[in-house]
């Protein structure tokens, strides 16, 4: 597969190289904890359409903090979306902030960089403690 390398240094330290195709997104995962977070499912079921939950689900079972590329391909394979329910959710996570377009820090060592990606928030009011206030105020 071709594409572009990125480099990354996981939360614990561990460091790995994705490889992002053209067409794919750089997803990075914000979660309080890595179990299961039964309040946080129960307000996406009530806010998300049934399609945009779906999503939602095979996004947020990666592990917190995680940097990776979104295939929509597996998507497909994984959940009922199709390409046109696929961009319906997408497009819902974005409108109810559960998925938001950002820089992320990658890289490390001497080779640290930042670089465009998507972030999934587990509740979006987690994204208003998270975010940095530059990027609050779109600067």
């Amino acid at each position: 597969m071709a594409g572009r390398k990125i480099d990354v240094q996981g939360s614990h330290g561990q460091r790995y190289t994705i490889i992002v195709a053209k067409n794919q997104k750089v997803i990075k995962i914000h979660r309080i904890k890595n179990a299961i977070n039964f309040k946080a499912n129960e307000q996406a079921q009530k806010e998300l359409s049934i399609y945009a939950y779906s999503l939602y689900m095979y996004l947020i079972r990666h592990e917190q903090n995680r940097v990776w590329a979104l295939s929509s391909k597996d998507v497909f394979e994984k959940t009922p979306l199709k390409e046109k329910t696929y961009i319906k959710a997408m497009q819902e996570l974005i409108n109810k902030t559960y998925l938001t377009k950002g820089t992320i820090d990658l890289g490390y060592g001497d080779r640290k960089y930042k670089d465009e990606a998507y972030h999934l928030w587990e509740i979006p009011s987690l994204r208003l403690e998270e975010t940095p206030a530059s990027e609050k105020e779109g600067k």
